[in-house]
């Protein structure tokens, strides 16, 4: 009943990593609606999508997802595909991509789609490119580079850190980092009290490269946001 009761007392969510790395078809534009991860499960039965929408609201493209119960972590389940995986986009413009309950975003961020012409006239197509918080946001792991680095090792030293990253000797994108008083200064978007609730970022990551739910892991993660640099 308390965990039941815990559930509840949260809004539902799609855990940000696992919608970021949705597969992506950079020959068509399409996307693959499986191998997402939803937060504070309600209860009862639901309709989830993921769904792809202009800036107008009008949806351009939507994939139905299944509920897959992990017994280990009630409070997260998984989200496979139902029916058809492909989401068909396949078209330059800015969007908005969500999961959906029951027609409604519980999460979601803009995106900008661009496409380019091979320019090889013995291999003729397209390529389509993303913009979006695949460039903005960032959840540093180790090693990075020739580095290692722990967690535990980064709150033994408060102060004002910054991860890079460099091409060809300079710097394209710049991530700042806080740590204070045993701990990385969260992003704001990982309060609970974020307004719209659609732009909620779950501060955990649940591993599942075992490949068996009786294997996945629960980790802490620290999301940092690019500077204004090109972000």
């Amino acid at each position: 009943m308390l965990l039941a009761s815990s559930l509840q007392a949260q809004q539902p969510s799609a855990e940000l990593v696992s919608l970021l790395d949705v597969g992506f078809y950079k020959n068509n534009g399409n996307f693959l609606a499986d191998g997402l991860c939803l937060v504070f499960p309600p209860e009862g039965d639901a309709t989830y999508e993921l769904v792809v929408r202009d800036r107008s609201g009008a949806v351009k493209g939507k994939a139905s997802l299944q509920v897959q119960k992990w017994t280990e972590y009630p409070v997260f389940d998984g989200l496979g595909s139902l029916g058809v995986p492909t989401l068909s986009l396949g078209e330059a413009g800015s969007y908005v991509m969500s999961v959906d309950k029951d027609g409604e975003p519980i999460t979601s961020f803009p995106f900008q789609m661009e496409v380019e012409e091979s320019g090889d006239p013995f291999q003729p197509g397209k390529n389509f490119h993303r913009q979006g918080p695949w460039q903005s946001l960032a959840t540093p792991q180790s090693p990075v580079g020739n580095y290692a680095f722990t967690l535990e090792g980064l709150l033994a030293r408060e102060g004002n850190y910054r991860f890079v990253v460099e091409v060809e000797g300079r710097v394209v994108k710049s991530f700042p980092m806080t740590v204070s008083g045993g701990a990385v200064t969260p992003h704001p978007r990982t309060s609970f009290e974020t307004k719209p609730h659609i732009h909620y970022v779950v501060p955990k990551f649940v591993d599942r490269s075992s490949g068996s739910s009786g294997g996945y892991k629960l980790f802490d993660i620290f999301w940092l946001e690019s500077e204004s640099r090109g972000n």
